[in-house]
């Protein structure tokens, strides 16, 4: 019955990363949407020939830990935006 139990602990932790990056990675999408719509709206002023969705989707995305503005940054990801949110669709959250 112990390695019954065991197994079932190692499913559920499973479980529990696969639910919880999901969820980040859901957020990420959505503040890329939310940023990219400000940024249209601010480059329509100042540069009218960037603001559109194909420039800011070849712009790049970096994902890490630390201040990036210091020599201590670990970058853990990084793409373009459009790169980054055609993984959306792979996993969904209900």
């Amino acid at each position: 019955m112990d390695s019954i139990d065991n197994f079932d602990k190692v499913i559920k932790r499973i479980t529990g990363v696969y639910l919880d990056s999901s969820a980040g990675f859901r957020m990420i999408t959505d503040q890329i949407e939310k940023v990219q719509g400000d940024t249209l709206q601010v480059l329509k002023i100042s540069h009218p020939e960037l603001a559109n969705i194909g420039y800011l989707d070849s712009q790049r995305i970096i994902l890490g830990e630390g201040n990036p503005n210091t020599s201590q940054a670990i970058e853990l990801h990084h793409s373009n935006q459009k790169q980054y949110n055609e993984k959306s669709p792979l996993i969904s959250v209900a």
